[in-house]
C-alpha cells in the first residue's frame, strides 16, 4: 500500500487528531515531504482516526505512525498477507486494532522489539520492507 503526502503540518488535521498536551498541534510540522510517496507498513485506528506507519524523513530504521489525513492514496491495495490484530500497550489500555503483516499484527510486543533493535524483529521488518519496495 502506498500513499502520497498531501500535507506535512497539523494545520489541516481534523480537530479530533490534535492534542495540545501530548500529540500533534496545529503548528506541528511532520518529517514528511509533500508530494513524496510512502509505503504503508501498518494501519491503526486511534481516537477514531486512521494512522499509517511509514518510514518518514527522519530515516529511522522502523516505521512511525502519522495521521492518515496527511496523505492521499496512491495504491490502496492492501497486501494479501496482511492480517488484523488487536494491540494493548498495557493491561489498563483500551487497545487498538492494527492491520499489518502477521508478525506485527499477531504479536503485541513486535513493534517495541523493532524499535529497540532486536535482531529477529529487524530481520522480519527488512524482509517485509524489501518485498513492499519490489511490489509495484
Amino acid at each position: 500500500m502506498r500513499v502520497i503526502c498531501s500535507s506535512n503540518t497539523g494545520a489541516g488535521l481534523p480537530e479530533s487528531c490534535l492534542d495540545d498536551r501530548s500529540g500533534p498541534r496545529r503548528e506541528t510540522t511532520f518529517p514528511l515531504t509533500v508530494g513524496a510517496t510512502y509505503i504503508v507498513y501498518a494501519i491503526t485506528v486511534f481516537r477514531g482516526l486512521a494512522w499509517y506507519y511509514v518510514l518518514d524523513d527522519h530515516a529511522l530504521p522502523y516505521p512511525v505512525w502519522k495521521p492518515a489525513a496527511l496523505f492521499e492514496l496512491s495504491s490502496g491495495a492492501i497486501p494479501a498477507n496482511w492480517v488484523i490484530g488487536y494491540v494493548r500497550t498495557s493491561s489498563d489500555d483500551v487497545g487498538y486494532p492494527i492491520l499489518s503483516f502477521p508478525e506485527w499484527a499477531n504479536d503485541r510486543y513486535y513493534y517495541e522489539r523493532l524499535v529497540d533493535g532486536d535482531a529477529a524483529a529487524v530481520a522480519i521488518f527488512e524482509k517485509r520492507r524489501s518485498h513492499a519496495e519490489q511490489v509495484s
